[in-house]
Protein backbone atom coordinates (compact mmCIF):
# COMPACT_ATOMS: atom_id res chain seq x y z
CA UNK A 1 0.00 0.00 0.00
CA UNK A 2 1.31 3.45 -0.94
CA UNK A 3 1.94 5.90 1.95
CA UNK A 4 -1.12 8.05 1.23
CA UNK A 5 -3.54 5.21 0.47
CA UNK A 6 -4.99 4.91 4.01
CA UNK A 7 -6.04 8.58 3.85
CA UNK A 8 -7.36 8.17 0.31
CA UNK A 9 -9.36 5.18 1.51
CA UNK A 10 -10.76 7.15 4.46
CA UNK A 11 -11.75 10.03 2.19
CA UNK A 12 -13.38 7.61 -0.26
CA UNK A 13 -15.34 5.98 2.55
CA UNK A 14 -16.44 9.40 3.82
CA UNK A 15 -17.49 10.54 0.35
CA UNK A 16 -19.44 7.34 -0.36
CA UNK A 17 -21.22 7.83 2.96
CA UNK A 18 -21.91 11.56 2.66
CA UNK A 19 -22.70 11.89 -1.03
CA UNK A 20 -24.22 8.49 -1.83
CA UNK A 21 -25.55 7.46 1.58
CA UNK A 22 -23.53 4.23 1.37
CA UNK A 23 -23.16 3.02 4.95
CA UNK A 24 -22.06 -0.52 4.08
CA UNK A 25 -18.65 0.18 5.64
CA UNK A 26 -17.52 -3.44 5.52
CA UNK A 27 -17.52 -3.20 1.72
CA UNK A 28 -15.76 0.16 1.49
CA UNK A 29 -12.21 -1.33 1.36
CA UNK A 30 -13.21 -3.51 -1.59
CA UNK A 31 -14.94 -0.59 -3.34
CA UNK A 32 -11.85 1.57 -2.81
CA UNK A 33 -9.57 -1.01 -4.41
CA UNK A 34 -11.96 -1.35 -7.36
CA UNK A 35 -12.12 2.42 -7.83
CA UNK A 36 -8.31 2.71 -7.86
CA UNK A 37 -7.98 -0.21 -10.27
CA UNK A 38 -10.59 1.22 -12.66
CA UNK A 39 -8.96 4.64 -12.54
CA UNK A 40 -5.51 3.25 -13.34
CA UNK A 41 -6.89 1.26 -16.27
CA UNK A 42 -8.78 4.30 -17.59
CA UNK A 43 -5.62 6.41 -17.62
CA UNK A 44 -3.66 3.71 -19.44
CA UNK A 45 -6.43 3.36 -22.03
CA UNK A 46 -5.27 6.65 -23.57
CA UNK A 47 -1.90 5.11 -24.44
CA UNK A 48 -3.16 1.62 -25.34
CA UNK A 49 -5.44 2.88 -28.15
CA UNK A 50 -8.41 1.28 -26.42
CA UNK A 51 -10.52 3.82 -28.30
CA UNK A 52 -10.51 1.38 -31.23
CA UNK A 53 -12.85 -0.88 -29.21
CA UNK A 54 -15.12 1.82 -27.73
CA UNK A 55 -18.84 1.84 -28.60
CA UNK A 56 -20.14 5.32 -29.48
CA UNK A 57 -23.64 6.28 -28.31
CA UNK A 58 -24.58 9.39 -30.28
CA UNK A 59 -28.22 9.51 -31.38
CA UNK A 60 -28.01 13.18 -32.42
CA UNK A 61 -24.84 12.62 -34.51
CA UNK A 62 -22.92 15.22 -32.50
CA UNK A 63 -19.55 13.56 -33.12
CA UNK A 64 -20.20 12.99 -36.80
CA UNK A 65 -21.03 16.69 -37.38
CA UNK A 66 -18.27 18.30 -35.30
CA UNK A 67 -16.46 19.76 -38.32
CA UNK A 68 -19.50 21.89 -39.19
CA UNK A 69 -21.21 22.09 -35.78
CA UNK A 70 -18.59 22.11 -32.97
CA UNK A 71 -19.26 21.62 -29.27
CA UNK A 72 -17.72 22.54 -25.93
CA UNK A 73 -17.66 19.18 -24.18
CA UNK A 74 -18.12 18.80 -20.44
CA UNK A 75 -17.15 15.46 -18.93
CA UNK A 76 -16.10 13.65 -15.76
CA UNK A 77 -13.45 11.09 -14.79
CA UNK A 78 -15.71 8.08 -15.11
CA UNK A 79 -15.33 4.84 -17.04
CA UNK A 80 -12.53 5.07 -19.61
CA UNK A 81 -12.45 8.80 -18.98
CA UNK A 82 -9.93 9.70 -21.69
CA UNK A 83 -12.03 8.02 -24.40
CA UNK A 84 -13.38 11.46 -25.35
CA UNK A 85 -10.04 13.11 -26.23
CA UNK A 86 -8.85 9.81 -27.70
CA UNK A 87 -11.84 9.65 -30.08
CA UNK A 88 -11.32 13.27 -31.15
CA UNK A 89 -7.61 12.69 -31.78
CA UNK A 90 -8.29 9.50 -33.68
CA UNK A 91 -10.52 11.52 -36.03
CA UNK A 92 -7.97 14.29 -36.58
CA UNK A 93 -9.31 17.08 -34.37
CA UNK A 94 -7.44 19.91 -32.66
CA UNK A 95 -8.28 19.34 -28.98
CA UNK A 96 -8.02 21.68 -26.00
CA UNK A 97 -8.38 20.24 -22.50
CA UNK A 98 -9.09 22.96 -19.93
CA UNK A 99 -6.93 22.29 -16.89
CA UNK A 100 -5.26 23.82 -13.84
CA UNK A 101 -1.67 24.55 -12.84
CA UNK A 102 -1.05 21.24 -11.09
CA UNK A 103 -2.51 19.13 -13.89
CA UNK A 104 -0.53 20.94 -16.59
CA UNK A 105 2.67 20.40 -14.61
CA UNK A 106 1.91 16.68 -14.30
CA UNK A 107 2.62 16.23 -18.01
CA UNK A 108 -0.01 13.51 -18.41
CA UNK A 109 -0.56 14.42 -22.08
CA UNK A 110 3.09 14.80 -23.06
CA UNK A 111 3.74 12.96 -26.31
CA UNK A 112 0.08 12.11 -26.91
CA UNK A 113 -0.20 14.24 -30.07
CA UNK A 114 2.71 12.46 -31.75
CA UNK A 115 1.47 9.08 -30.53
CA UNK A 116 -1.94 9.52 -32.17
CA UNK A 117 -0.59 11.17 -35.33
CA UNK A 118 1.64 8.16 -35.91
CA UNK A 119 -1.13 5.68 -35.15
CA UNK A 120 -3.88 7.24 -37.27
CA UNK A 121 -1.82 9.17 -39.82
CA UNK A 122 -3.64 12.48 -39.34
CA UNK A 123 -2.88 16.02 -38.17
CA UNK A 124 -4.53 15.80 -34.74
CA UNK A 125 -3.30 17.88 -31.83
CA UNK A 126 -4.01 18.04 -28.09
CA UNK A 127 -3.02 20.72 -25.60
CA UNK A 128 -3.75 21.31 -21.92
CA UNK A 129 -4.47 25.00 -21.28
CA UNK A 130 -4.14 26.27 -17.73
CA UNK A 131 -7.34 28.24 -17.04
CA UNK A 132 -5.78 29.68 -13.89
CA UNK A 133 -3.30 31.72 -15.95
CA UNK A 134 -4.22 35.28 -16.85
CA UNK A 135 -5.36 35.65 -20.43
CA UNK A 136 -6.08 31.93 -20.91
CA UNK A 137 -9.67 32.63 -21.92
CA UNK A 138 -8.59 34.73 -24.90
CA UNK A 139 -6.27 31.98 -26.10
CA UNK A 140 -9.06 29.43 -25.88
CA UNK A 141 -11.54 31.65 -27.75
CA UNK A 142 -9.01 32.20 -30.54
CA UNK A 143 -8.46 28.46 -30.85
CA UNK A 144 -12.21 27.73 -30.85
CA UNK A 145 -12.69 30.17 -33.71
CA UNK A 146 -9.92 28.33 -35.57
CA UNK A 147 -11.82 25.04 -35.19
CA UNK A 148 -10.48 23.54 -31.95
CA UNK A 149 -12.73 21.32 -29.80
CA UNK A 150 -12.75 22.12 -26.07
CA UNK A 151 -13.08 19.57 -23.25
CA UNK A 152 -13.62 20.51 -19.59
CA UNK A 153 -13.48 17.82 -16.90
CA UNK A 154 -15.34 19.61 -14.14
CA UNK A 155 -14.42 17.04 -11.48
CA UNK A 156 -10.65 17.43 -11.89
CA UNK A 157 -9.29 15.24 -9.12
CA UNK A 158 -6.92 17.94 -7.90
CA UNK A 159 -9.95 19.78 -6.56
CA UNK A 160 -10.42 23.46 -7.32
CA UNK A 161 -6.72 24.21 -7.72
CA UNK A 162 -5.64 27.77 -7.02
CA UNK A 163 -9.20 29.02 -6.81
CA UNK A 164 -10.85 29.44 -3.44
CA UNK A 165 -14.33 28.49 -2.37
CA UNK A 166 -15.24 32.21 -2.32
CA UNK A 167 -14.06 32.86 -5.89
CA UNK A 168 -16.76 34.59 -7.93
CA UNK A 169 -16.02 32.22 -10.84
CA UNK A 170 -17.25 29.25 -8.79
CA UNK A 171 -20.87 28.12 -8.56
CA UNK A 172 -22.35 26.15 -5.66
CA UNK A 173 -24.34 23.22 -7.06
CA UNK A 174 -26.34 20.32 -5.66
CA UNK A 175 -24.75 16.93 -6.27
CA UNK A 176 -26.28 13.73 -4.89
CA UNK A 177 -26.63 14.38 -1.14
CA UNK A 178 -24.04 17.18 -1.02
CA UNK A 179 -23.00 20.50 -2.52
CA UNK A 180 -20.01 21.09 -4.79
CA UNK A 181 -18.15 24.08 -6.23
CA UNK A 182 -17.72 24.17 -10.02
CA UNK A 183 -16.05 26.66 -12.34
CA UNK A 184 -18.49 28.39 -14.68
CA UNK A 185 -15.90 29.62 -17.20
CA UNK A 186 -16.46 26.82 -19.70
CA UNK A 187 -20.14 27.82 -19.97
CA UNK A 188 -19.13 31.47 -20.40
CA UNK A 189 -17.09 30.26 -23.38
CA UNK A 190 -20.31 29.03 -24.94
CA UNK A 191 -21.92 32.45 -24.50
CA UNK A 192 -18.88 34.24 -25.97
CA UNK A 193 -18.40 31.94 -28.96
CA UNK A 194 -21.91 30.67 -29.69
CA UNK A 195 -20.66 27.05 -29.48
CA UNK A 196 -23.16 24.81 -27.61
CA UNK A 197 -22.24 22.83 -24.48
CA UNK A 198 -22.58 19.04 -24.57
CA UNK A 199 -22.24 16.51 -21.74
CA UNK A 200 -20.31 13.37 -22.68
CA UNK A 201 -19.77 10.43 -20.30
CA UNK A 202 -17.89 7.16 -20.48
CA UNK A 203 -18.76 3.92 -18.75
CA UNK A 204 -17.96 0.20 -18.85
CA UNK A 205 -20.79 -2.30 -19.20
CA UNK A 206 -20.60 -6.06 -19.70
CA UNK A 207 -16.89 -5.77 -20.43
CA UNK A 208 -17.39 -3.16 -23.15
CA UNK A 209 -16.39 0.52 -23.00
CA UNK A 210 -18.98 3.09 -24.07
CA UNK A 211 -18.73 6.80 -24.89
CA UNK A 212 -22.08 8.56 -24.81
CA UNK A 213 -23.45 11.99 -25.68
CA UNK A 214 -25.94 12.58 -22.87
CA UNK A 215 -29.10 14.54 -23.56
CA UNK A 216 -29.47 17.65 -25.67
CA UNK A 217 -26.80 20.28 -26.21
CA UNK A 218 -27.17 23.59 -24.33
CA UNK A 219 -27.18 26.91 -26.24
CA UNK A 220 -27.41 30.35 -24.60
CA UNK A 221 -29.31 32.06 -27.43
CA UNK A 222 -29.14 35.51 -25.86
CA UNK A 223 -29.79 34.35 -22.27
CA UNK A 224 -27.96 36.10 -19.43
CA UNK A 225 -24.66 34.27 -19.05
CA UNK A 226 -24.90 33.83 -15.27
CA UNK A 227 -28.42 32.46 -15.49
CA UNK A 228 -27.34 30.19 -18.35
CA UNK A 229 -24.26 28.95 -16.46
CA UNK A 230 -26.24 28.10 -13.34
CA UNK A 231 -28.98 26.32 -15.28
CA UNK A 232 -26.61 24.31 -17.48
CA UNK A 233 -24.16 23.24 -14.80
CA UNK A 234 -26.88 22.24 -12.33
CA UNK A 235 -28.61 20.18 -15.04
CA UNK A 236 -25.29 18.52 -15.83
CA UNK A 237 -24.60 17.73 -12.17
CA UNK A 238 -28.05 16.12 -11.90
CA UNK A 239 -27.38 14.04 -15.01
CA UNK A 240 -24.01 12.99 -13.70
CA UNK A 241 -25.53 12.15 -10.32
CA UNK A 242 -27.80 9.60 -12.01
CA UNK A 243 -24.82 8.25 -13.97
CA UNK A 244 -22.50 7.86 -10.98
CA UNK A 245 -25.28 6.24 -8.93
CA UNK A 246 -25.50 3.56 -11.62
CA UNK A 247 -21.75 3.16 -12.23
CA UNK A 248 -20.34 4.34 -8.89
CA UNK A 249 -17.23 2.11 -8.85
CA UNK A 250 -16.19 3.65 -12.18
CA UNK A 251 -15.81 7.21 -10.89
CA UNK A 252 -12.14 7.99 -10.24
CA UNK A 253 -13.00 11.08 -8.20
CA UNK A 254 -14.50 9.38 -5.16
CA UNK A 255 -11.25 9.85 -3.14
CA UNK A 256 -11.15 13.57 -4.00
CA UNK A 257 -14.66 15.00 -4.36
CA UNK A 258 -14.52 16.59 -0.91
CA UNK A 259 -11.76 18.92 -2.19
CA UNK A 260 -14.34 20.75 -4.32
CA UNK A 261 -17.26 20.36 -1.94
CA UNK A 262 -18.86 22.21 0.95
CA UNK A 263 -18.14 19.64 3.62
CA UNK A 264 -19.88 21.79 6.26
CA UNK A 265 -23.12 20.65 4.61
CA UNK A 266 -22.62 17.20 6.13
CA UNK A 267 -23.71 16.48 9.68
CA UNK A 268 -23.55 13.27 11.67
CA UNK A 269 -26.56 11.09 12.20
CA UNK A 270 -28.55 11.93 9.07
CA UNK A 271 -28.33 8.46 7.53
CA UNK A 272 -31.16 6.04 8.19
CA UNK A 273 -28.49 3.39 8.64
CA UNK A 274 -26.59 5.32 11.30
CA UNK A 275 -24.53 3.03 13.54
CA UNK A 276 -25.66 4.05 17.01
CA UNK A 277 -26.39 2.11 20.18
CA UNK A 278 -27.72 2.78 23.65
CA UNK A 279 -25.19 2.59 26.53
CA UNK A 280 -26.85 1.72 29.85
CA UNK A 281 -29.84 3.94 29.10
CA UNK A 282 -27.75 7.08 29.74
CA UNK A 283 -25.51 7.50 26.70
CA UNK A 284 -25.58 6.92 22.94
CA UNK A 285 -22.67 5.53 20.93
CA UNK A 286 -22.31 6.99 17.40
CA UNK A 287 -19.89 5.33 14.97
CA UNK A 288 -21.10 6.00 11.41
CA UNK A 289 -18.73 8.95 11.03
CA UNK A 290 -15.73 7.00 12.38
CA UNK A 291 -13.27 5.28 10.04
CA UNK A 292 -10.33 3.51 11.83
CA UNK A 293 -6.88 3.78 10.20
CA UNK A 294 -3.29 2.77 10.80
CA UNK A 295 -0.70 5.32 9.62
CA UNK A 296 3.04 5.05 10.29
CA UNK A 297 2.42 2.36 12.93
CA UNK A 298 0.00 4.57 14.84
CA UNK A 299 -3.77 4.22 15.13
CA UNK A 300 -6.16 6.98 14.14
CA UNK A 301 -9.85 7.53 13.55
CA UNK A 302 -10.93 9.55 10.53
CA UNK A 303 -14.08 11.62 11.03
CA UNK A 304 -16.17 11.07 7.89
CA UNK A 305 -18.20 14.26 8.36
CA UNK A 306 -15.47 16.66 9.47
CA UNK A 307 -12.77 15.12 7.25
CA UNK A 308 -10.25 15.18 10.10
CA UNK A 309 -8.05 12.71 12.01
CA UNK A 310 -7.71 12.05 15.71
CA UNK A 311 -5.04 9.89 17.32
CA UNK A 312 -6.23 6.75 19.09
CA UNK A 313 -4.58 4.83 21.91
CA UNK A 314 -4.15 1.16 20.94
CA UNK A 315 -6.22 -0.05 23.91
CA UNK A 316 -9.34 1.56 22.39
CA UNK A 317 -9.07 0.05 18.89
CA UNK A 318 -11.89 -2.38 19.63
CA UNK A 319 -14.37 0.47 19.99
CA UNK A 320 -13.96 1.36 16.31
CA UNK A 321 -12.90 -1.95 14.75
CA UNK A 322 -15.28 -3.51 12.25
CA UNK A 323 -14.29 -6.88 13.74
CA UNK A 324 -15.96 -5.97 17.05
CA UNK A 325 -19.61 -6.84 17.54
CA UNK A 326 -22.08 -4.11 18.57
CA UNK A 327 -22.25 -5.64 22.04
CA UNK A 328 -18.45 -5.56 22.41
CA UNK A 329 -18.35 -1.92 21.32
CA UNK A 330 -21.06 -0.94 23.78
CA UNK A 331 -19.28 -2.78 26.62
CA UNK A 332 -15.97 -1.05 25.89
CA UNK A 333 -17.66 2.35 25.70
CA UNK A 334 -19.38 1.70 29.05
CA UNK A 335 -16.03 0.80 30.68
CA UNK A 336 -14.44 3.98 29.32
CA UNK A 337 -17.27 6.16 30.65
CA UNK A 338 -17.07 4.47 34.04
CA UNK A 339 -13.30 4.50 34.55
CA UNK A 340 -11.59 6.95 32.18
CA UNK A 341 -12.86 10.57 32.46
CA UNK A 342 -10.16 11.92 30.12
CA UNK A 343 -11.03 9.51 27.32
CA UNK A 344 -14.73 10.09 27.94
CA UNK A 345 -14.16 13.79 27.36
CA UNK A 346 -12.29 12.98 24.13
CA UNK A 347 -15.12 10.77 22.89
CA UNK A 348 -17.60 13.56 23.63
CA UNK A 349 -15.52 16.07 21.66
CA UNK A 350 -15.24 13.62 18.76
CA UNK A 351 -19.05 13.10 18.86
CA UNK A 352 -18.55 9.38 19.40
CA UNK A 353 -20.73 9.43 22.52
CA UNK A 354 -23.51 11.75 23.64
CA UNK A 355 -25.84 12.08 26.63
CA UNK A 356 -29.36 10.73 26.24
Amino acid sequence: MRPNEPLLYAATSANLYNFAGNADFDRHPELFRTILSNSSKAFNDLFDFSIDDVSLIDEKHVFRDLKTSPRIFISFHTGSYYALPAWLLKHGHDVIVLSDTQSVKSGDFNGVTELYRNRYQNNCHVELINVEKQGAIFKVIKRIKAGAIVIAYIDGNKGIGGQTMQNENMLTLDFLKGKVKVRKGMVYLSCLTGVPVQLVLSHEEDGASCLACCGESFSAEGEDRDVFAGKVLQAIMHQFGHHVSKYYTQWANWPYVHHWSLIDAFTAGESAEDLQWDINGQWMLHLSHCCPLKLNDKYYVFDRTRYSLFLLDEQYIGLFSYKSTPAERVQLAARIIESDPAMTAELLSWRVISHL
